[in-house]
C-alpha cells in the first residue's frame, strides 16, 4: 500500500506552529518601485487595430450562493461497537457505509468543514462538530440530523467525545486567536451549558474526553498544571493527568468498558491508570505509541475491545527533528498478562491508521487511503478487505473551457471529474494508477493518463466507452491540452509532445528536442490551432535543479509543424502562468527564468509568425493578455500591474494589495486570492476578490478550510476555491439582475 500524507518533518513543523498558539499572517506589500524600462525592440509587424481602454464595468459583480462540489477528503473514522460498519467523516459529510463489502448506506452532507466527530458507545448517534460552529447530531440509523450551533464560528480545531451513557455531548473548539470553554450538550432537552473555568488556550488543542464515571471531562494543556480532569457542575480539578512532575498526553487516551481504567501512551509502551485518581495501576511494555494529535480532525487512536481484556493503540509516522522518530508501530496488548501480541510498522511511505476495531482474532483498520484490512496480530497476517473510494482533489485543477466540469487528481492516486453542481459524487472517478484528467473544451471526452503501462485513454466522460488507446502516459498533471474546437490534441510523452487529429485520433507530429529524462509538465495552445507551446521539466520524484525547456511550434502547410522559438526556466514544474498567447494569437509570451537568483526572471514576447523576439521585460513575471496587443506583467516586490502595448511600448500600471497568491480574470480586471490580514478571523480560508483597477476588495467569499487553490472557470461563471481537505467549494458570478454573468 502506498501513501500520500507527509511524514515527520512536516509533523514537526505544525506542532511548533501549535506551541506558539497563533497564526502567522502575510506579510504587507513591498513599498512601490519604479518599473524598469528594459524592452528590447526588434523589427516591428505591421500594426494592429488600436487596442481598447482598460475594462471599467459600470455594474458592481457579484456572487450567488456558493455550492460544495464531491463530499471533499475522508477526514475520520469510527467503527460501530459491534465492528460491522464504518462511519466515515468527510470534508463536508457523515456516511455509514456497510463491512466487509463497503456499501454505503447512507450519506449526509453537511453546510460547513468538519472538525471533529464521535459516535456513541451504544452505537446510537454520531456527533459532529462543524468549523461555523454548528454541532450536529445524527443518526446511525438513516443519517437523519438534529443541529444547534452553541459554538463560535471560524473554527480552526475541535475535540468531542459522549458521555459514558451516551445522552451528552462535550465539545471544545479554538479559533484564531480564541480559546473556548468545554461546552456540554444534551440532546434530549436541548440543554447547552459550560463547564465553569473550562476555557483553553489558543495555544493548545482541545481534547474534551469525558472521565469513566461521567462526573469529569478532561481540559488539555501542554505544561503545569498540565491536562487535568474538571468536574462537570462545579468545574473544580479531580485530577492532573501526570506521573510525578511529568505531565502526560491529553490527545491519546482510551477508557475501559466499565469505566475504571484509562490508558494513555508513555515512551515505551502504555500506562494504565486508575480513572478515579490517576494513580499508575500497570504499564504495558512495547514500542512508543504517539501522544501527539491528528493534524486536522482528531483520531481514536487507543481503543479496548468489549470484553476490556485486549488494547490496541494505531501506529502513526510520529514527529521528528532532523532525524528519523522512533518506530510507532500499530500494537496490540493482552492485559491479564501484560504481554504485547503483536506489532505491525508504519512505514515513512505508507498511509497512516484512521481507525480500528477488535473483531474475533483480528483487529481491522481503516487506513487514510480507504483500504480496509484485517490484521491476524498474533499471526502477524494482513489482509485487505475492501477499499473505500476517496475524493480528496489534489491541485491543480483542470476545467472543461465551458465552466461545466472540473477536474484533479487524488491525494491517495487516482482522478475524479465532477460537474460543477451541488453533488455528492463525481461524474467519473479513475482508479490508481490512472491521473491527469485533461478535458475537451465541452466536456464531452477526457484524457486520462496510466503512467505505469506507459499509455493514454481518450474517454467519453458521462457515457464511459473508450475512444482511443494512445501511446505515452509520462507526464504532469497540466502535460496536455485540447485545441479549442476540439479538433485537436497534444499531450506528453515523456520528453515529447506528441500532436493527434481528432476524432479519428490519428497523429500527425511528434515534437521533440527536450532535455532527456525530463517529462512534458505544460501545453499551451493558440486560440486558432494552428501554433503551440510546451514545457519540460524534472520527472516526478527528481530532486534535479535542472532548468526546463519551453518550446513554441507553428503550424506550417500539409500539417508540418516548425519551431518558433524557445526558453528555459527553473519554474516549469510550477503552477503558476508561463505560457501565454494573446488573443488573436499573433503573440506568445513565456516567462525565461534560468536560475533561481535574483532578478533572474524575465517576460519575453515572440512574434509567432516570424519566429523574432519583440520585447523583453527583465525581471518581470508573466501575468496574461488583456487584449490583443496589451500584455500584463507583475514586478516582484511590488504592488503593481505593468500593462505594456508590445506593438507601441506604452506603459500603464494599476496599483494593487499583492500578496503573491492573486488570480486573474483580466477580461473583467478581477482578482482573487486567499484572504489576508484584514481579511479577520478566516485569515487564508475565504477568497478575496479585487478590482484591479482600483485596489478595491469587492468580496469576501467564505470557505473555511486553508485554500491551496483559486480558479476562476474559463467561461467566466465561477469562482472554485480548493481547501486543504480536499474540499471543493464554487460560486456562481451574478450581475445584479441575478442572472449568471461572463
Amino acid at each position: 500500500m502506498s501513501g500520500f500524507r507527509t511524514a515527520w518533518r512536516g509533523r514537526f513543523l505544525f506542532f511548533l506552529i501549535l506551541l506558539s498558539g497563533c497564526r502567522a499572517l502575510p506579510s504587507p506589500p513591498s513599498p512601490s518601485t519604479p518599473l524598469p524600462e528594459t524592452p528590447v525592440e526588434t523589427r516591428m509587424p505591421a500594426p494592429l487595430a488600436t487596442p481598447s481602454p482598460i475594462p471599467t464595468p459600470t455594474i458592481r459583480i457579484r456572487f450567488g450562493e456558493p455550492v460544495w462540489i464531491g463530499r471533499g477528503g475522508l477526514r475520520a473514522a469510527r467503527f460501530t461497537p459491534d465492528a460491522q460498519s464504518l462511519i466515515l467523516g468527510w470534508s463536508v459529510g457523515v456516511s455509514r457505509v456497510r463491512i466487509p463489502d463497503l456499501r454505503e448506506e447512507w450519506f449526509t452532507p453537511l453546510p460547513a468543514p468538519l472538525r471533529a466527530m464521535g459516535i456513541d458507545s451504544r452505537g446510537r448517534w454520531a456527533a459532529a462538530v462543524l468549523e461555523s460552529g454548528a454541532v450536529v447530531r445524527l443518526s446511525l440509523t438513516d443519517g437523519s440530523t438534529r443541529f444547534l450551533t452553541p459554538l463560535a464560528p471560524n473554527a480552526q480545531w475541535c475535540g468531542l467525545d459522549w458521555s459514558p451513557d451516551g445522552e451528552w455531548t462535550t465539545v471544545q473548539c479554538i479559533g484564531p486567536n480564541r480559546g473556548d470553554p468545554i461546552t456540554l450538550i444534551h440532546w434530549e432537552t436541548g440543554t447547552v451549558r459550560e463547564v465553569p473555568d473550562s476555557r483553553i488556550s489558543p495555544g493548545v488543542l482541545p481534547s474534551p474526553y469525558w472521565s469513566g464515571d461521567g462526573r469529569g471531562v478532561l481540559l488539555a494543556a501542554l505544561q503545569p498544571p498540565c491536562p487535568r480532569f474538571l468536574d462537570v457542575q462545579s468545574g473544580a480539578v479531580r485530577w492532573a493527568l501526570r506521573v510525578g512532575e511529568q505531565c502526560l498526553s491529553a490527545w491519546t487516551l482510551a477508557g475501559s468498558p466499565d469505566g475504571r481504567q484509562l490508558a494513555v501512551p508513555a515512551s515505551q509502551g502504555v500506562l494504565l491508570l486508575d480513572s478515579s485518581s490517576g494513580q499508575v495501576v500497570a504499564r504495558l511494555r512495547g514500542d512508543p505509541v504517539s501522544g501527539f494529535p491528528a493534524l486536522d480532525v482528531p483520531r481514536e487512536t487507543l481503543f479496548y475491545d468489549a470484553s476490556g481484556e485486549r488494547l490496541a493503540a494505531l501506529g502513526s509516522h510520529g514527529l521528528g527533528s532532523g532525524a528519523p522518530p522512533p518506530p510507532m508501530p500499530t500494537q496490540v496488548w493482552a492485559l491479564g498478562s501484560g504481554r504485547r501480541l503483536g506489532a505491525r510498522p508504519v512505514g515513512p511511505g505508507d498511509p497512516e491508521p484512521l481507525a480500528g476495531a477488535f473483531a474475533d482474532d483480528t483487529l481491522r483498520i481503516l487506513y487514510e487511503d480507504g483500504i480496509l484490512t484485517a490484521w491476524r496480530y498474533t499471526q502477524g497476517a494482513e489482509e485487505a478487505l475492501g477499499r473505500l473510494s476517496t475524493e480528496d482533489a489534489m491541485p491543480p485543477l483542470m476545467m472543461s473551457l465551458d465552466g461545466r466540469y472540473v477536474a484533479a487528481n487524488l491525494r491517495h492516486g487516482g482522478a475524479a471529474i465532477w460537474a460543477v453542481a451541488p453533488s455528492a459524487t463525481p461524474v467519473r472517478r479513475l482508479s490508481p494508477p490512472w491521473r491527469h484528467p485533461v478535458l475537451s473544451p465541452d466536456g464531452a471526452r477526457v484524457l486520462v493518463a496510466n503512467p505505469e503501462e506507459d499509455i493514454s485513454h481518450l474517454l467519453e466522460l458521462e457515457t464511459g466507452p473508450l475512444r482511443r488507446v494512445l501511446p505515452g502516459g509520462r507526464r504532469g498533471p497540466q502535460g496536455a491540452a485540447f485545441s479549442a474546437d476540439g479538433r485537436m490534441l497534444a499531450y506528453g510523452d515523456g520528453a515529447r509532445v506528441r500532436v493527434v487529429r481528432l476524432p479519428e485520433g490519428t497523429e500527425e507530429a511528434v515534437l521533440e528536442g527536450f532535455p532527456s529524462g525530463q517529462e512534458i509538465h505544460l501545453v499551451v495552445w493558440a486560440p486558432d490551432g494552428q501554433a503551440l507551446a510546451a514545457a519540460s521539466g524534472v520527472a516526478s520524484g527528481s530532486s534535479s535543479l535542472e532548468p526546463g525547456l519551453i518550446q513554441i511550434w507553428r503550424r506550417g502547410s500539409e500539417g508540418r509543424w516548425e519551431p518558433v522559438g524557445r526558453s528555459v526556466s527553473v519554474r516549469t514544474t510550477y503552477a503558476r502562468p508561463l505560457i501565454a498567447f494573446s488573443p488573436e494569437g499573433e503573440w506568445v509570451a513565456v516567462e525565461e527564468m534560468p536560475s533561481l537568483e535574483a532578478g533572474a526572471s524575465a517576460v519575453r514576447v515572440i512574434d509567432r509568425r516570424r519566429g523574432a523576439e519583440t520585447l523583453r521585460l527583465a525581471e518581470h513575471e508573466l501575468v496574461g493578455w488583456l487584449d490583443a496587443r496589451r500584455l500584463v506583467t507583475v514586478l516582484p516586490g511590488t504592488s503593481e500591474l505593468s500593462i505594456r502595448d508590445v506593438e507601441t511600448g506604452e506603459r500603464s500600471a494599476r496599483r494593487f494589495p499583492r500578496t503573491g497568491s492573486e488570480v486573474f480574470d483580466l477580461s473583467r480586471m478581477l482578482i482573487a486570492r486567499p484572504s489576508g490580514a484584514r481579511g479577520g478571523p478566516d485569515i487564508g480560508r475565504a477568497v478575496e476578490v479585487i478590482d484591479g483597477r482600483t485596489g478595491e476588495r469587492l468580496a469576501h467569499l467564505h470557505h473555511g478550510s486553508d485554500i491551496i487553490e483559486i480558479r476562476w472557470s474559463p467561461d467566466g461563471r465561477w469562482l472554485l476555491s480548493l481547501g486543504s481537505d480536499g474540499a471543493l467549494r464554487a460560486w456562481p458570478v451574478m450581475e445584479p439582475a441575478g442572472r449568471p454573468g461572463g
